[in-house]
């Protein structure tokens, strides 16, 4: 890690000095989610349903997406498995015709993507956080259902699964889901940002706030990996058939 990002970034409070966040703003966010949510939202037993019990394939929306979107639409893992889409991730997998199982999103990404994800059959955890609380309420008239989340407190009708980044709070849901493990892939957190993740974003500010938000990912994987539960980077594994167990 680089000078000023500790080596694991547990909670909240740290990050949200890091990045200078409002914690009130975040918690009125998500409250005002939850409650707009209420119409269209998903049991958690739902979402539990489609990730417990089997691995879940994190795809995440850096550098190597195309190559791991690719690899999936090839039919890979060659096991039972759940595919879970960080955000922009999910138009890699679209657009090879693959439905992630679920998507994770802070909705800063293409909506429209997500909203096609939605209309067949994605589950979607969406993120209210105070940078985003109107195109999240917009989320409750467009999407047809959706789990709504905040990153501080759990709330009526909003959770608080841990996690920060679109990416690790997917690694998170997974371990609360039941997942025997995540398998991460498009999750490059070198410092890197994939074509997708990039899309209709940019400038020295944004980049230089994501390469902050990528270390920050890759300290919150470590501290839930220190928890006890497994994460497996692809390239260490290559798995075939009859690997996983």
């Amino acid at each position: 890690m680089r000078a000023g990002i500790p080596g694991k970034l547990p909670t909240y409070s740290v990050i949200s000095r890091i990045l200078r966040l409002n914690p009130l703003a975040d918690v009125v966010a998500a409250a005002a989610l939850g409650l707009a949510a209420i119409p269209r939202t998903i049991g958690e037993e739902e979402l539990r349903s489609v990730i417990r019990g089997r691995p879940a394939v994190i795809v995440g929306a850096g550098p190597s997406l195309d190559r791991w979107a690719d690899r999936i639409a090839g039919g890979w893992p060659p096991f039972p498995s759940s595919i879970v889409a960080a955000d922009d991730a999910a138009t890699a997998l679209l657009e090879r015709g693959i439905v992630p199982d679920v998507v994770v999103t802070d909705l800063d990404g293409d909506i429209g993507a997500i909203r096609r994800a939605a209309r067949m059959g994605s589950i979607v955890v969406v993120l209210a956080h105070g940078d985003n609380i109107a195109t999240a309420l917009r989320a409750t008239r467009i999407l047809p259902r959706l789990l709504p989340t905040g990153q501080v407190i759990t709330l009526p009708n909003s959770r608080a699964y841990g996690g920060f980044t679109d990416g690790d709070r997917a690694a998170y849901i997974a371990s609360a889901m039941g997942a025997t493990k995540a398998l991460l892939v498009g999750m490059d957190l070198d410092g890197e940002i994939g074509r997708y993740s990039r899309k209709n974003k940019g400038g020295e500010a944004w980049e230089r706030t994501k390469r902050i938000k990528l270390r920050i990912a890759g300290a919150l994987l470590e501290a839930l990996a220190d928890s006890g539960f497994e994460l497996v980077k692809p390239e260490a594994a290559d798995y075939r058939a009859g690997d996983e167990r």
